[in-house]
């Protein structure tokens, strides 16, 4: 009886005790794998350089047109814009190409350079009836 307890023992060890060692390998292999990832995306490429013989060729300029700008009027036709759009947006009726372009229309009006970027629009079901 106590030679099978001692095998039991000695193979309850022996089990976990690989068990982990396989898991501490995996572990550094993992972190090897992440170094070596992180180390390849943050080398530098070299930059080639043109022929020292060639002449510079100048760069194409883009023809791009100016928005006309909107007659400023006050931040009351603003206002009421968006409370235009806010309200056609709630109904059901309101396709989000439309809020696209409501959305363009007072960034238009609003002008280039306020900082503010529309990433998603999506509808609130907070207001849900």
């Amino acid at each position: 009886m106590m030679e099978l307890m001692r095998e039991a023992a000695l193979n309850t060890v022996l089990g976990m005790g690989m068990t982990f060692l396989v898991l501490i390998l995996l572990s550094g292999i993992i972190t090897l794998f992440g170094r070596g990832i992180s180390a390849f995306q943050n080398r530098k490429v070299p930059e080639r350089t043109a022929p020292a013989a060639a002449e510079p060729v100048p760069e194409p300029k883009a023809v791009v047109p100016e928005a006309p700008k909107a007659p400023v009027s006050g931040d009351g036709d603003l206002m009421a814009v968006l409370a235009a759009a806010v309200a056609a947006y709630e109904s059901d009726t309101m396709s989000p190409e439309i809020a696209a372009v409501i959305a363009a229309a007072v960034a238009a009006y609003e002008g280039p350079g306020n900082g503010f970027v529309v990433r998603k629009i999506r509808k609130s079901r907070r207001h849900a009836g």
